[in-house]
This record gives structure tokens, C-alpha cells and sequence, in this order.
């Protein structure tokens, strides 16, 4: 799957070869495979003291980040197009963001006070 959640197909067209001990269909027939991939979405692994939580997810109202090692940060939202679409100082422990965004799918970029990545967490806004 993208980060849209739809299935990646690949196309491949098999048709004869010029060469009749390699022909890999009967000579006049051309035909399409869709392999269908199983793709799975890869995560930023956060280390055990980075332990960020963000909730509720999918939200429709405000946004909590929860900062398990420290209390200063930056949270970072882009669109899908990756866009800056907002941006949060986080600067206590337990933080709650008030979102003015449109339905969809963001990324969330948390950054530590020397600004360095932490986490990124998919959000969805409904």
C-alpha cells in the first residue's frame, strides 16, 4: 500500500520472443500480469526513552502529544504532498495541539530541543 492506503499494482506485458525456443506465449497472444504487492508501511522505530504518544488518532477536535523523556520539543504536521502545514512548540510534558486542518492524512514530525527527529507519527483528521 502508499500512504494514500490504496494497492500498488505492477504491470508486466508478456508477449513472443524473436527467438521461438524462448516464447513465453503462443505467438500471436499478448497478455498482461498484475502482481499485486503486498507493501506495508515502515515506521520511524523510536528507542524505548523516546516513547511518544499521540491521541486521539484519527481525531476530529484537539490533538494531546504525550512526551515521555522531555518537555521541550517541536511538532512539525505535513500534508501528503509533504508540505509544512503546521507547526508546535512543545514545551510541556503532556501538550494539547488545536488543529485547524482539512479531513485527511498528515505526518507528524516530533523533533527533540536540539531539533534532531525523534518520532513521526501518521495522523488522520476526519
Amino acid at each position: 500500500m502508499n500512504e494514500n492506503g490504496a494497492q500498488m499494482v505492477t504491470a508486466i506485458e508478456l508477449g513472443p520472443t524473436s527467438n521461438h525456443n524462448e516464447c513465453v506465449t503462443p505467438a500471436a497472444t499478448n497478455f498482461v500480469i498484475y502482481l499485486l504487492l503486498n507493501a506495508t508501511t515502515t515506521s520511524h522505530s523510536e528507542p524505548e526513552n523516546h516513547k511518544i504518544s499521540v491521541y486521539p488518532n484519527p481525531t476530529v477536535g484537539p490533538l494531546v502529544i504525550k512526551l515521555n523523556d522531555t518537555n521541550n520539543g517541536k511538532a512539525n504536521i505535513y500534508n501528503l504532498q509533504g508540505q509544512l502545514v503546521s507547526s508546535f512548540l512543545l514545551q510541556e510534558q503532556i501538550n494539547q495541539l488545536s488543529l485547524n486542518l482539512e479531513k485527511g492524512m498528515y505526518f507528524i514530525n516530533i523533533l527533540n530541543q536540539e531539533g534532531k527527529l525523534i518520532s513521526t507519527k501518521r495522523l488522520i483528521i476526519q
